[in-house]
């Protein structure tokens, strides 16, 4: 009786087993946010070859319409003694300060805002109190052209960009400094206008106190760290040995400030989350995807090198008269390929 029972049991299980496959069309559709997501090729490649973001999704990486300003010609530097930034408020370019090329750099934090005074006097200060200013410039009309957050720790600090007559220059933040040179190249020293922390290291020093120096050599430890490349000091240094062109954010012309051809892109340390938006013949650019990998607190910050995420480095062609602006990008690093 038993064994009649089991031979019941197995048929009835395989008959729901059979009629089951019969009505199997195959694995359920992988969903996204309650809605069916289906892969798409074109960029799934574009987003492969050199990170590049296309079709709807490249509108969550642009800040606003870019003004048609950012087509132009790049401008030449002036002659022009340093001008510096300390309000929160509006400048006009060619009103309040000379239109030119420049490069600008933020100034350092207030010494007397660091945590330790004894131990550690570069040591980062307390959060809240950061000196940070963020920027932000229009065309005439109103137009977005360029932004940047200037911070030593968790922004960019020094950044080349045009300044256009008419355009609009709004400073806002924390105490915020800007040091603007009409120059290419900074000086060895560009913290013209700020005497603070040599006169804070003057009189710790004269008290006895023994400073701790910071160099490229402390930070060769830590892993993933590449100092030379986080802490360049130049907003674009070239390198034809090496054929190299490492940039800061900012705007850049092709066949003006780097030449033209095929670039792999070999390294970045950026603090948050961004882009490089290309410009050929439009305001609309071409996005490319660039990921943060700064991570840490104050100078103890560390980046993860390319290498260690990426085997496969991006690839972008530059043609002469495009524009390239790596937006809120501490360093990246372009290397010329044959193509």
């Amino acid at each position: 009786m038993q064994k009649k029972i089991r031979n019941v049991i197995f048929l009835s299980g395989l008959i729901l087993l059979l009629s089951a496959c019969s009505s199997f069309s195959g694995l359920r559709t992988p969903l996204y946010d309650g809605e069916p997501f289906i892969a798409q090729p074109d960029k799934i490649a574009a987003y492969a070859k050199s990170r590049e973001i296309i079709g709807e999704e490249k509108e969550l990486f642009l800040p606003e319409l870019f003004s048609e300003a950012i087509l132009k010609p790049s401008m030449d530097y002036i002659d022009h003694e340093p001008v510096l930034l300390e309000e929160e408020r509006i400048y006009t370019v060619g009103a309040d300060l000379p239109a030119s090329r420049v490069t600008m750099i933020g100034e350092k934090n207030d010494p007397n805002q660091i945590i330790d005074f004894d131990t550690d006097p570069l040591a980062p200060p307390k959060p809240e109190e950061y000196e940070v200013g963020t920027m932000t410039i229009r065309d005439a009309e109103g137009n977005f052209y360029f932004e940047n957050m200037f911070h030593p720790f968790y922004g960019v600090n020094i950044i080349q960009v045009d300044l256009i007559e008419g355009h609009t220059i709004e400073l806002i933040g924390n105490n915020p400094k800007v040091v603007i040179f009409y120059d290419e190249v900074l000086p060895e020293d560009p913290y013209v206008f700020d005497t603070r922390w040599e006169d804070y290291i003057a009189g710790l020093e004269a008290e006895g106190v023994e400073i701790v120096q910071h160099s490229e050599e402390d930070l060769e430890d830590i892993p993933g760290m590449d100092p030379s490349s986080f802490m360049q000091d130049q907003p674009i240094v070239i390198s034809e040995e090496e054929q190299t062109v490492s940039i800061n954010a900012g705007i850049y012309e092709v066949g003006v400030h780097l030449e033209a051809g095929t670039y792999e892109i070999t390294e970045e340390s950026v603090p948050n989350h961004t882009a490089m938006y290309l410009f050929r013949d439009s305001v609309d650019p071409k996005v490319y995807e660039i990921s943060k990998n700064i991570f840490g607190v104050g100078h103890r910050l560390f980046v993860m090198n390319s290498d260690q995420f990426d085997n496969d480095k991006p690839i972008i062609e530059l043609k002469d008269g495009d524009k390239i602006y790596p937006h809120y990008v501490n360093h990246m690093l372009l290397t010329k390929i044959d193509k």
